[in-house]
């Protein structure tokens, strides 16, 4: 009996040694974890898009959602995002390459960068390179170089404080990092700190020092990951005075939501412009200067199909080739995006900035803004080319350069991780406030459901008569009905200074009934079958 209940006590102590172990590790496996599997964090940070539009400068809010990992035999967890799971393929590199090389004629460099995270044991692996081609011109020959450069840090998550450790990243052939090839941690301060204003929870400080002066941190919590931290790939950047910081804003852990969580955005939300409605633009540069022009497009006919959504526009534009006497000019243009146009616009991954415009006709806008984008077989294809192609085609800034990305590649393509270091811009048809080129043209100003928000270039309401008299239409000045005998047969769209189509139909007889009309200037649109003449008309 004695050793009976000897062997149950035993029996007893173990199973509760096996049970503890079996609630400790799982706690112990997800402690300090930087990115808590499944949990998507939001973090927010400043980046300035343009003050022209906004009354402060727009909040940035930025995800990550881990949802998958890959355990190798070495040890190591490789956690992956969507984002991260669409540059596993080497060959996806060449293939961008060879892409973006033609695109761009052989300019000078090209450089594609790549971020990762991985744990090893209790160890956050931060991989980041830089793969760039470099050309010389030699006489009329190009010369290209490619360079491989990586920069890499770890944390160990476990670290006590007083615990501190460098890295030394190669210099690779780029030799303007060769100041920052050091980088210094150092664990400062383990804590209690509340986080979101609703959680407490332990907190530790590692301090990053560059040339041994501390210029960012992360601050890390045990059981919600990272609380904040610099943009990653900031501590490879040469002239960094102050890496920044990205702070946690809220979290959405399997439905529990803390803090404040973005709405997800849908079609609907960017997809806002309907037939008549208007977009007014100027050039970034705009000073009525040679090479400055203003335009509308106003859209004549929207369809939407599973396949694809389409805009047509008819664009009205005033250049400034002579600053005295601005051209005009009168374009049909189209815009058709194709497949998963809404799962790019649905996928959180994306950076949403929440802007606060001077002129929207909502409250906030929101702006989607990141290189993080997610390419599914998905690409925009343009109709009849646009002015100078500006805000409907798919660019992508990527150190001044810019870069096509297309069906024809033989893998999906997506820039992961540290994405507010990437400029990208979705070419949103609605509430669009900056267009995707380098010297690019601004919105100013919408006509959406007949109200107008915004700045109305002075070009569409001025009352300068701009005109000459017509042979074809008469009379003109007109009253109540003017001549249109020569355009039998041909289709006709009025249009007021503002842009706006205020009568069309087809010209079954020598006269159209203008009488409706209120006083003032008038441009009139024939058109039949591929032709088009504009006249302008002054109504009594």
């Amino acid at each position: 009996m004695f050793y009976l209940n000897v062997g149950i006590a035993i029996m007893k102590k173990f199973i509760i040694l096996i049970f503890g172990f079996a609630i400790l590790y799982p706690s112990f496996a997800q402690n300090w974890n930087p990115f808590p599997f499944e949990q998507e964090t939001f973090f927010k940070t400043k980046i300035p898009i343009s003050d022209m539009f906004t009354h402060d400068a727009p909040d940035g809010i930025m995800s990550f959602k881990f949802d998958s990992v890959n355990y190798k035999p070495d040890g190591t967890a490789i956690y992956y995002d969507q984002r991260v799971r669409q540059l596993n393929n080497i060959e996806c590199h060449d293939s961008l390459f060879k892409e973006t090389k033609l695109m761009l004629l052989e300019k000078p460099i090209f450089a594609l960068k790549n971020d990762s995270f991985a744990l090893r044991n209790d160890t956050l692996i931060y991989d980041h390179y830089i793969r760039s081609i470099k050309s010389s011109k030699v006489g009329n020959v190009w010369i290209s170089t490619e360079v491989y450069t990586p920069y890499w840090f770890y944390i160990p998550l476990n670290s006590k404080v007083g615990n501190s450790w460098d890295i030394i990243n190669p210099k690779g052939v780029d030799t303007t990092l060769e100041k920052y090839q050091k980088i210094s941690f150092k664990c400062t301060s383990l804590g209690v700190d509340t986080i979101l204003s609703t959680i407490q929870d332990s907190v530790k400080i590692i301090e990053i020092s560059i040339n041994n002066q501390v210029k960012g941190r992360f601050v890390l919590s045990k059981n919600y990951g990272l609380i904040t931290f610099p943009p990653f790939n900031n501590l490879f950047q040469t002239e960094n005075n102050n890496l920044g910081e990205l702070n946690i804003t809220g979290l959405d852990n399997k439905g529990t939501k803390m803090g404040y969580v973005p709405k997800k955005y849908t079609f609907n939300d960017f997809f806002q412009l309907k037939v008549g409605d208007i977009k007014y633009w100027v050039n970034s540069t705009y000073s009525l200067t040679p090479g400055d022009y203003v335009r509308s497009d106003s859209i004549i006919n929207v369809e939407r199909t599973d396949e694809y959504i389409r805009y047509d526009y008819y664009c009205v534009k005033y250049d400034y080739d002579d600053v005295s006497y601005p051209i005009k000019r009168y374009y049909d243009s189209d815009t058709i995006l194709y497949s998963d146009f809404e799962q790019i616009i649905e996928n959180n991954f994306n950076t949403i900035f929440i802007v606060k415009s001077l002129f929207s006709p909502v409250d906030y806008v929101p702006f989607i803004f990141g290189g993080n984008i997610l390419l599914p077989s998905t690409t925009i294809h343009l109709g009849k080319p646009l002015i100078e192609g500006i805000d409907y085609s798919y660019w992508i800034h990527n150190n001044g350069e810019q870069i096509y990305y297309s069906d024809d590649s033989i893998c999906q393509i997506g820039m992961i991780t540290d994405h507010n270091m990437w400029r990208s811009y979705y070419p949103i048809i609605g509430n669009d406030y900056i267009s995707l080129e380098l010297n690019s043209t601004l919105v100013v100003g919408f006509k959406m459901d007949g109200k107008i928000y915004g700045n109305i270039p002075k070009e569409f309401t001025s009352g300068v008569r701009d005109y000459e008299s017509s042979a074809y239409i008469f009379p003109n000045p007109a009253r109540d009905f003017i001549n249109t005998a020569a355009y039998f047969g041909w289709q006709y769209q009025i249009y007021d200074l503002l842009g706006s189509c205020v009568q069309k139909g087809l010209i079954d007889s020598e006269n159209i009934n203008v009488a409706s009309l209120p006083t003032g200037f008038y441009t009139i649109r024939f058109f039949k079958e591929g032709k088009q003449v504009i006249e302008k008309m002054m109504k009594e």
